[in-house]
C-alpha cells in the first residue's frame, strides 16, 4: 500500500562522469557505511560494527580508485556493549585520520571560496531556524514535533521546512565532495545521507528497506556467520545484497557496480525486490497509500451499515438484542483491579 515516509529518498541516476579525485572539483563515489546498534539481547548477528566494521572501512579507504567514507552509527551504538561502543571509536579514529591524510594528498583540491560561502549560510540558515524554532538545525526535534508544532502555524512549518533544505544542501558544499566523514549528529539526517551517497554498507534493520527504494547498490553484512544462502532465506532484504563477511573480503563487487553499473549483477533483483517490498513506484506512494486508507473507510462504514441494519431488526427482543452485543466488540470495561495492576506494572 505503499511507504509515503520514503519520498524524500531519490532514486540514484549513476555516478557522475568525470575524473575521480584527479582534479580541481573532481569527486569520488560515496559509499554510506551506516550499522545498526548492538541491541538488547546480545546476538551476534545483530550489528557488524564489532567483528567487521574496522574491516569495512579499512577495505573502502584503501579501494582504488578511491572512493568516500560516510560512517553514521546508529545513535544507540555502544549503549549497552562496551565492545560496540570501544568499535565505534576506532572506526571514527580510522575516517578522521583518512580524512586528515586526503586533505594532504595533492591529487585532491577543493574550492575553499565555495566551501567558505557554505559555511556563511549554515551559519545564518541556522541562526535563523533558530529563531523559529528556539533550537538549532541540527537540533534533537523530531519529525513528528515538527508537524505537530507546524500545524499552529502553517506559514511558519512551511518556511523551516525549506530552510532545513536549503541547510542540508549548504552542508554538503561546505566541505569537499572527497572527504570522509563521521556523521553522528541529528543533521544531516539518514535521508540526506542516502541521497548523497552512491552505495551503502549496512546491517539487517529498516535502514536497508529504506535505502532499497533509491535504486542503489548495498551491502549487508552476515556478521552471525549463517553463510550466504542462510543469511538470504532468513532475510528479505538481502534478496539483492552484496552480502559480506566479517573480514570483509567482498567490497569490490559493491564498489565495481557503482564504477560500471553495466556490470552490475543485482540490477535486476534490486528493481524486483523494491516491488515485492515497497510497491510500484506508480502511482505515487502516498496515492497509494491514501486509497488503501480510503479502501478501509468504505469497508468500515458497510460493516457499520449492516451493524445498524441487524439492531434495527433485533426491535426490542431481548435475546436477540443480547446475541448482537455477544457477537459485536464493544469497548472495555477498566476495572480498580486493572488500575492496580498498572500501576503495580
Amino acid at each position: 500500500m505503499g511507504r509515503p515516509q520514503l519520498a524524500p529518498i531519490e532514486t540514484w541516476q549513476g555516478v557522475p562522469d568525470g575524473p575521480r579525485g584527479a582534479a580541481a572539483d573532481a569527486s569520488c563515489p560515496t559509499v554510506l557505511y551506516a550499522p545498526t546498534w548492538e541491541g538488547w539481547d546480545g546476538n551476534p548477528g545483530n550489528t557488524s560494527i564489532v567483528l567487521a566494521g574496522e574491516n569495512i572501512v579499512r577495505k573502502l579507504i584503501a579501494a582504488d580508485p578511491p572512493v568516500r567514507v560516510l560512517y553514521q552509527p546508529h545513535p544507540f551504538t555502544g549503549t549497552v556493549s562496551k565492545e560496540a561502543g570501544a568499535a565505534h571509536r576506532r572506526i571514527t579514529a580510522l575516517v578522521e585520520k583518512a580524512a586528515a591524510e586526503r586533505a594532504a594528498d595533492p591529487r585532491f583540491t577543493a574550492d575553499k571560496a565555495a566551501q567558505a560561502k557554505a559555511k556563511a549560510d549554515l551559519a545564518r540558515i541556522g541562526a535563523r531556524i533558530a529563531d523559529l524554532t528556539g533550537k538549532g538545525a541540527d537540533s534533537k526535534g523530531d519529525e513528528a514535533e515538527a508537524t505537530r508544532d507546524g500545524i499552529a502555524d502553517v506559514a511558519r512549518h512551511e518556511e523551516i521546512a525549506r530552510l532545513r533544505a536549503e541547510w542540508n544542501t549548504a552542508y554538503w558544499r561546505a566541505f569537499p565532495s572527497y572527504e570522509h566523514r563521521v556523521i553522528t549528529g541529528a543533521e544531516p539526517r539518514l535521508y540526506d545521507c542516502f541521497n548523497v551517497s552512491d552505495a551503502m554498507v549496512s546491517d539487517i534493520s529498516s535502514v536497508v528497506s529504506g535505502f532499497i527504494a533509491s535504486g542503489k547498490p548495498y551491502a549487508v553484512t552476515d556478521s552471525g556467520d549463517l553463510g550466504h544462502e542462510e543469511f538470504k532465506r532468513q532475510n528479505t532484504a538481502v534478496r539483492a545484497a552484496v552480502i559480506l563477511s566479517n573480514d570483509a573480503a567482498e567490497p569490490g563487487v559493491l564498489l565495481d557496480a557503482v564504477r560500471d553499473p553495466s556490470t552490475d549483477p543485482l540490477t535486476g533483483a534490486r528493481k524486483e525486490l523494491k516491488r515485492h517490498l515497497l510497491g510500484s513506484d506508480e502511482p505515487k506512494s502516498i496515492d497509494q497509500f491514501n486509497a488503501a486508507v480510503a479502501d478501509l473507510g468504505r469497508k468500515a462504514e458497510a460493516r457499520n451499515v449492516g451493524q445498524r441494519s441487524r439492531s434495527g431488526a433485533v426491535g426490542t427482543d431481548p435475546a436477540q438484542a443480547a446475541e448482537l452485543t455477544d457477537a459485536v466488540p464493544g469497548q472495555r470495561t477498566v476495572s480498580a483491579d486493572d488500575v492496580d495492576g498498572v500501576n503495580a506494572g
